[in-house]
C-alpha cells in the first residue's frame, strides 16, 4: 500500500479541501528566502516555499522551526505542505522528532494533525515518538488520533507495543478511526497477527471503506491460509463493490494457496462493477496453474464491456498458461470478431501467451491488415512476442514497415527485432525505415537492427 498517498487521501477528508500540485520551483537553493516566504501574505508563496524546503531534504534543516510553525497555518494546504516538507527533511540529530514531538503537546489540534503525519513521514526514523503517538490515540480530535495511529503504523515499532492499541481503536465510533487503525495493521504485516480474531470482526463493519481495510490486513497478516481463504472468499458477497475487490486481490495475494476461491472468483469475473470483475481476473492470474478451471470464463473476459478487465484477462491467461488447444481457436475467432476493441484484446492475449500458441501465427498475420490501427499494431505485438515461431510472418512485417500509421510501423520493427536472425532478409527493409519520419520508429528501427545482428553474431561463434 502507498501510504504517502493514504495519508494524502484523508487528508482531504478531513480537512474538506484538496491540496494543490507541488510547486517546481527552478530557483537556487536559498533557505532563507523560503524561511522568509513561508511568512508571505500570499497562502500559495506559502505553499511552494514549503514544497521548495521539502525539495531540498536534509540540506534544509535550518528550516525545521519555521516548518513545524507552518503546522499552525490557517491554510490547511499550508500546514499539509509543511507536514510534507518536514517528513522529507528529516535530521540525523533527531531535531525534528523532538520538535513534532513537542508539537504534538499544543493547544492547536491543525498542528497536532499535521506533527503526527509528518512522524509518519519519517518512518522507522521517529522511533523515539511512540510513547507520544499512542498518547495522541486518546486525543478529542478524530483526525489527530486517526494519523497518529497510521503513523505507529509507518514507524513500525515493536509489535507489542502498538498492536494492542490499534485493535481497540478497531472498535473506535469514528470510521476514519478505525479505517487507520486497520491500516496500520496492514503496514505490520505478519506483526499484527493476534488482532485476526479483531480484524475478522472489522469485516462486518457497517462502513464499506472501514471492511475493506480490514480485509488488506487480514490478508498481511495471516500466515494460515486454510483459515483465512475461506473468511476472504465469503467477502467477494459483500454488497459494497470496494470491498468485493478488496477480496479478490486479497485472494490473489495466497497465490497458489487460493485455489479453493477459484469458483467464487470465476463468478465474479461476472461481477455488475467493471473493477471487481478486473480484480478477479487479476486473482485468478496470482492463482496461476491451479486456476485453470477459469480459463474458459477468462476467454469470455478478454470480451468484456471495460477494456482493464479485457486487459486483465489476458493477463491471466499468459499467467495460468493453459494448454494452446483451450484458447487458440477462441482467441483467434475473436481477433474476427465486429467489435474491433474484442479484436484488439485478442492479439493482447495471444502476446501475453508468448511462443506457446504459435498456432496463432497466421490469424495473427491477417489481423496485421484489420482497418483499425490498434489492431494492427496489437497483430504486431503478438507476432513479436512469438519469437523465432512467428518466421512466417516476415514479409507481412516488413510491409507494416510502411503502414500509414506510426504505431503499427514501431511494433512491426519491434516484431522484426524479436524474430531475431531469421529477419535477415528484413534488414534491408529496416534500414530503408531508420529514414522514418517518426522519432519513434527510427529508435524501434536502430534497436531491432541491433538486435539481429547480434543474433547473427552469436550464431557465427
Amino acid at each position: 500500500m502507498n501510504i504517502g498517498m493514504h495519508l494524502f487521501s484523508l487528508l482531504i477528508i478531513l480537512s474538506g479541501i484538496v491540496p494543490s500540485g507541488y510547486a517546481d520551483s527552478s530557483q537556487s537553493p536559498d533557505i532563507t528566502h523560503y524561511i522568509i516566504q513561508l511568512k508571505d501574505s500570499n497562502p500559495g508563496s506559502r505553499i511552494a516555499a514549503a514544497q521548495a524546503l521539502g525539495k531540498l531534504g536534509p540540506e534544509a534543516g535550518d528550516a525545521v522551526h519555521p516548518l513545524i510553525e507552518a503546522l499552525k497555518d490557517g491554510n490547511p494546504e499550508v500546514r499539509f505542505a509543511a507536514a510534507v516538507a518536514l517528513g522529507t527533511i528529516g535530521s540525523p540529530s533527531n531535531t525534528v522528532v523532538q520538535e513534532l514531538i513537542e508539537t504534538l503537546k499544543t493547544d492547536n489540534p491543525n498542528a497536532r494533525t499535521n506533527a503526527a503525519f509528518a512522524l509518519g513521514k519519517l518512518g522507522p526514523a521517529a522511533k523515539n515518538a511512540v510513547p507520544a503517538l499512542l498518547e495522541a490515540l486518546k486525543d478529542a480530535n478524530p483526525g489527530v488520533r486517526t494519523f497518529a495511529a497510521l503513523a505507529l503504523g509507518e514507524i513500525k515499532p515493536e509489535a507489542e507495543t502498538v498492536i494492542p492499541a490499534l485493535i481497540t481503536i478497531l472498535q473506535d465510533k469514528h470510521p476514519a478511526y478505525r479505517k487507520a487503525a486497520a491500516d496500520a495493521l496492514e503496514i505490520q504485516g505478519a506483526a499484527a497477527a493476534e488482532a485476526l480474531p479483531s480484524l475478522i470482526e472489522a469485516m462486518k463493519d457497517s462502513i464499506p471503506n472501514v471492511r475493506s481495510s480490514a480485509i488488506k490486513a487480514l490478508a498481511r497478516a495471516s500466515s494460515n491460509p486454510a483459515e483465512t481463504i475461506p473468511v476472504l472468499t465469503g467477502m467477494l458477497q459483500d454488497a459494497n463493490p470496494e470491498v468485493r475487490s478488496s477480496a479478490a486481490h486479497a485472494l490473489g495475494s495466497f497465490g497458489a494457496d487460493a485455489r479453493d476461491s477459484v469458483p467464487a472468483l470465476i463468478t465474479a469475473l461476472r461481477d455488475d462493477t467493471w473493477f471487481v470483475r478486473s480484480s478477479a481476473a487479476q486473482a485468478l492470474g496470482s492463482i496461476g496453474p491451479e486456476a485453470m478451471g477459469a480459463v474458459p470464463a477468462l476467454i469470455d473476459a478478454v470480451r468484456d464491456k471495460e477494456w482493464y478487465v479485457r486487459s486483465s484477462a489476458a493477463h491471466a491467461l499468459a499467467a495460468i498458461g493453459p494448454e494452446p488447444e483451450l484458447v487458440v481457436p477462441q482467441l483467434t475467432m475473436t481477433l474476427k470478431d465486429e467489435d474491433p476493441y474484442f479484436r484488439k484484446y485478442a492479439a493482447i492475449a495471444l502476446a501475453c501467451l508468448g511462443p506457446g500458441v504459435k498456432t496463432a501465427v497466421p490469424a495473427l498475420i491477417d489481423a496485421l491488415k484489420d482497418k483499425e490501427y490498434f489492431v494492427r499494431s496489437a497483430a504486431a505485438d503478438g507476432l513479436g512476442a512469438m519469437g523465432k515461431e512467428a518466421k512466417n510472418a516476415i514479409p507481412a512485417l516488413i510491409d507494416a514497415l510502411k503502414d500509414s500509421t506510426w504505431d503499427v510501423r514501431s511494433s512491426a520493427a519491434d516484431a522484426l527485432g524479436s524474430i531475431g536472425p531469421e529477419t535477415r532478409e528484413a534488414i534491408f527493409a529496416l534500414r530503408a525505415a531508420l529514414n522514418d519520419e517518426d522519432p519513434e520508429v527510427r529508435q524501434k528501427v536502430a534497436a531491432a537492427l541491433k538486435k539481429i545482428n547480434t543474433h547473427v553474431l552469436e550464431m557465427k561463434k
